[in-house]
């Protein structure tokens, strides 16, 4: 079925006539069939992460379409909840990255997507910075050089009581709020910090019951730029105006 709805979904985005709410609602369609995907394989990732099977995959990629993507794909969630949802940076981005891009996304998608579900007024913020973590060296006319990305997903939300957040990463678990919504399985947030740790990254969380949760994750990562690394550096802030 999800086949289906992908396949169709990327026909009917090759038709010219479409005007750009159809298209932008396609793109939704899309991605959310692909986040789908996502979700159904998390029992076999659990399976290789539990056999010690789980493996880096990696590309280069652009960082900022990834993250305008996952941006789009929960904003009409936040919308819905009617609650204030934005990307920002604290630093200049890269402009391209080697690493693992569906694990990232999938971590950010688990991460950002939770905190809107416990987020009922309010909002949920998401902020990126870069850190430079060896001068690098040229590679075939490029820039190669290892970077740290820190990511701070903060949200408003129902809080966690203190004596939960000790088992907030163990499998099946879940905490009073996450009982209340009747949703998930209980292996998002290990799965999520199992792949940050197998991305050289660690990840941390607080809380407040009642006032809102802050979770931050870091990935190591390489930067590729061209030769004049200044000209890859860009400013990245999406928000319902910008993410268009």
């Amino acid at each position: 079925p999800l086949n289906a709805i992908i396949g169709f979904s990327e026909i009917l985005g090759e038709d010219k006539s479409l005007n750009p709410k159809q298209q932008e609602t396609l793109d939704i369609i899309n991605n959310s069939g692909e986040h789908l995907l996502d979700v159904i394989n998390e029992i076999l990732d659990l399976s290789k992460i539990e056999a010690g099977k789980m493996e880096l995959h990696e590309e280069t990629f652009e960082l900022t379409p990834l993250l305008k993507s996952v941006y789009e794909m929960l904003a009409m969630k936040a919308a819905a909840n009617r609650i204030a949802f934005h990307f920002s940076a604290r630093s200049p981005l890269p402009a391209e990255i080697t690493t693992d891009r569906s694990k990232l996304r999938q971590i950010l998608i688990n991460l950002i997507g939770n905190a809107i579900k416990f987020t009922a007024q309010g909002g949920v913020s998401v902020s990126l910075s870069a850190t430079e973590l060896s001068p690098g060296e040229m590679v075939m006319g490029r820039l190669r050089r290892d970077i740290q990305l820190e990511f701070e997903i903060r949200d408003t939300g129902r809080g966690i009581h203190a004596d939960e957040l000790g088992k907030l990463f163990e499998r099946y678990s879940q905490t009073e709020s996450g009982r209340r919504s009747s949703e998930g399985t209980g292996l998002g947030l290990p799965i999520a910090k199992s792949f940050v740790q197998l991305m050289g990254g660690d990840i941390e969380v607080e809380s407040v019951f009642g006032e809102g949760t802050t979770f931050r994750f870091t990935i190591a990562c390489e930067e590729v730029a061209p030769a004049k690394a200044d000209a890859a550096h860009q400013s990245v802030s999406l928000d319902e105006k910008t993410a268009q």
